[in-house]
């Protein structure tokens, strides 16, 4: 059986960065893996932020949470604008008009009751 022989570099590397384990609980194993998976942190990142040696990232996560919070609610505003929205065109300039206070709901109602709007099923 050959004996593998280690590099000089090798052992260099291996004094100067030794080896650390620990025996856990599952459960604190766990939320190890939990942390690593959603910060994007390795076991020695996350025992550097233990050690006080290394500042988490709480900011950069603030940060992309609540982009996410802006982006999720402009595209929600967007889609429910687009379904629901009711416009019409200026009868002298021509531009759109959005009805969106209560007088000019009112109207519009009394306009669909006056030329008989209704549900479809109800005409069927």
């Amino acid at each position: 059986m050959k004996v593998k022989r280690k590099s000089p570099s090798r052992m260099k590397y291996e004094q100067n960065n030794p080896t650390v384990s620990a025996r856990v609980s599952l459960e604190i194993h766990k939320k190890l893996q939990e942390v690593r998976q959603l910060e994007g942190l390795s076991f020695a990142d996350i025992l550097k932020i233990g050690l006080g040696i290394v500042e988490p990232k709480v900011k950069e996560h603030e940060t992309v949470r609540s982009t996410a919070h802006a982006k999720g609610w402009s595209q929600g505003h967007r889609d429910a604008a687009e379904k629901y929205r009711v416009t019409f065109r200026c009868r002298g300039c021509k531009k759109v008009i959005e009805v969106n206070d209560q007088k000019m709901r009112e109207a519009a109602g009394k306009y669909m009751e006056e030329h008989g709007w209704g549900h479809t099923k109800c005409f069927h």
